[in-house]
């Protein structure tokens, strides 16, 4: 696989939005998330926007050749366990420190 250099794209990298898409792309996250920015908002969003496809277009230049996609970053196995009761219904137990039960289960004040 032929290395590309950090100033130049690799060929299959997608292509960069000009002045138009970035502010595009900017209009839409700040429609998205409800944002009005100011001048000074765009030029730093257009700033950080710009730095993102850069460290994307680094991303590209990697070799992943014979390297398998990870999904996470640790091994995942079974975390499941099968649901059972372990310790037993201390229900007597609990409400026996209530100020106040009825039914099995504890009273409380209203709240509206």
């Amino acid at each position: 696989m032929e290395r590309t250099s950090v100033n130049k794209r690799p060929p299959d990298a997608m292509p960069r939005p000009d002045d138009m898409g970035m502010r595009a792309m900017i209009l839409k996250a700040a429609a998205l998330s409800k944002l009005e920015l100011s001048g000074a908002e765009w030029e730093q969003a257009k700033r950080d926007l710009q730095n993102m496809l850069e460290c994307s277009d680094k991303l590209q230049e990697l070799d992943t050749e014979g390297i398998e996609p990870a999904y996470h970053a640790v091994p995942m196995g079974n975390v499941l366990r099968e649901d059972k009761v372990a310790n037993g219904d201390g229900r007597e137990q609990l409400l026996r420190n209530a100020p106040q039960s009825r039914d099995n289960l504890f009273v409380v004040p209203e709240t509206f």
